[in-house]
């Protein structure tokens, strides 16, 4: 009989059709993962009360059935779009393109600064479809290095578009070229809710463990200088089962993505509207409230039920002065982006995260270190009140993913 090694394992996923049963065993997806927990059945244990004369105790009996799980990974372009999808409950939306064509609702557009764009004509950015936060591209504009280069809009005024960073060159109106906005994903006025099976294929033994109406309920991002970018997707499902000899792997050759892992060390980090330089260390953590409920007469969940979403995180800077403490003091409301690129020339492709209404809960730093004094703070976001310009979502991300 083969060992199974632990490195030797296929996870393969996809949406079912109908909750806890199994989808068609094609067009599934491989997640890529690193060390992992993984999935795996758990069962509530039913001990007896019955008192013997013997002093000793009956043997316990199983309950209902839950199947919590999570796998750690590197963030990559397009390998995590379908658990993405999945957390925020809604759907991508694919790239949008802006024409301006010298006609009166979008006449031109015009590079005032390396940091600004104004529209010319009858429609507003916001009109056409822009947001704060958004990561657009330009094409077909008259100086050229202004073609194919992310820029990320930091804020709306009526017809002028600030960006972050200087990504652009200064030059006169354009009455022929394209504004395109890379493919987006935030949350739905009304939520889609998708659950999905997982095979974890054990190659080397040829044995598969699947588990069924799984919902993503987490995930998590964090980065150092130094590090990978780093996430774990979260999973509560609710049955469990080992596959008959023979019949592993449930899907057959899920689709595998081959993009590089992507690094902090070529991410750009905007704090409270402008980019840092500064900081050390990223963390952030979107949790769903979800559980099953055991029923009388099965021992499955009728469903996995899943509720409200919440977004914290905590940045790391080198301190420079008390900006951040005075932001914590005064409850004051800040946004924050990230940009994560491949190392490559123009269009870098790229994932971004944005978050557009959050407070500081806290700021501290440790003295009597050696180097930089480096301040922790703390994070919690919100759906924005008045979200005009801005999608009334507590993050959107962005991709240059087609």
């Amino acid at each position: 009989m083969a060992n199974q090694t632990g490195k030797n394992i296929i996870v393969g996923y996809k949406v079912e059709g109908t909750f806890n049963t199994a989808p068609g065993t094609g067009s599934a997806e491989q997640l890529r993962v690193t060390a992992s927990p993984g999935m795996s059945l758990v069962k509530a244990l039913i001990n007896s009360a019955e008192v013997r004369s013997d002093g000793q105790s009956s043997l316990a009996r199983h309950g209902s059935r839950s199947a919590p799980g999570s796998y750690n990974v590197e963030m990559s372009v397009d390998t995590f779009d379908t658990p993405l999808q999945a957390l925020l409950r809604s759907t991508w939306v694919a790239a949008v393109g802006i024409t301006f064509n010298n006609g009166a609702a979008l006449t031109s557009l015009t590079v005032n600064s390396s940091s600004q764009v104004t529209f010319a004509g009858t429609t507003t950015p916001v009109a056409a479809g822009l947001r704060v936060g958004d990561v657009f591209r330009l094409a077909s504009m008259s100086t050229a290095a202004n073609d194919a280069v992310n820029c990320r809009v930091a804020s709306i005024s009526g017809s002028v578009v600030n960006l972050l960073g200087t990504p652009l060159t200064t030059q006169s109106a354009d009455t022929a070229c394209t504004l395109t906005i890379l493919r987006k994903l935030s949350a739905a006025a009304t939520p889609t809710k998708r659950t999905f099976y997982v095979d974890e294929y054990h190659v080397d033994t040829d044995v598969s463990e699947v588990f069924g109406g799984c919902r993503f309920v987490g995930f998590s991002l964090r980065g150092t200088p130094d590090g990978m970018a780093e996430g774990t997707l979260t999973l509560l499902g609710a049955s469990g089962a080992v596959l008959a000899t023979g019949s592993s792997p449930y899907f057959v050759a899920p689709t595998l993505t081959t993009t590089i892992p992507l690094v902090f060390a070529d991410a750009k980090i905007a704090f409270n509207g402008a980019d840092v330089t500064t900081c050390t260390a990223w963390e952030m953590n979107y949790e769903i409230a979800a559980a099953t409920q055991p029923v009388v007469g099965a021992s499955v969940s009728p469903d996995v039920f899943d509720n409200d979403a919440r977004l914290t995180g905590a940045l790391s800077f080198v301190r420079e002065d008390l900006a951040k403490v005075s932001l914590y003091l005064a409850e004051t409301p800040f946004s924050i982006h990230l940009m994560l690129t491949e190392p490559e020339s123009e269009p870098k492709d790229c994932i971004a995260i944005f978050i557009g209404y959050a407070t500081i809960t806290g700021a501290s730093a440790d003295m009597g270190s050696d180097g930089a004094m480096i301040e922790t703070i703390p994070w919690a976001s919100g759906v924005r009140p008045t979200t005009t310009g801005f999608d009334a979502s507590l993050m959107t991300i962005s991709t240059s993913a087609t």
